[in-house]
C-alpha cells in the first residue's frame, strides 16, 4: 500500500482515516501491522488498552461487534513476548 502527500502540510490522522487505511491494506500489510505492534507494545499494555477501549463510551454497538469479532477471530495472547 502506498499513501503519497503531495503538498507540504499538516494531515489530521483521524481514527476514521487509519480506520480506512488500515482496510485498504492487504492481509500481508495488515499482517506486519500486528507484527509492528508486537514489538512496540507489551502484552499487559495491549491488554490495559484493548480494555480501555471496549470500557469507553465513544465505542458505539457496531464498533464493539466488529472489535468483538475481530479480538476473536484468532488465537488468544499467551503473554509470551
Amino acid at each position: 500500500m502506498e499513501l503519497t502527500i503531495t503538498r507540504n502540510e499538516t494531515v489530521n490522522v483521524t481514527p476514521e482515516l487509519l480506520a480506512e487505511i488500515f482496510w485498504e491494506m492487504h492481509a500481508d500489510d495488515q499482517a506486519e501491522f500486528f507484527n509492528h505492534l508486537g514489538q512496540i507494545v507489551s502484552a499487559r499494555d495491549w491488554a490495559v488498552q484493548v480494555n480501555s477501549m471496549l470500557a469507553s463510551d465513544r465505542l458505539d454497538k457496531l464498533g464493539r461487534r466488529r472489535m468483538e469479532a475481530f479480538t476473536l477471530a484468532g488465537v488468544s495472547d499467551d503473554g509470551n513476548e
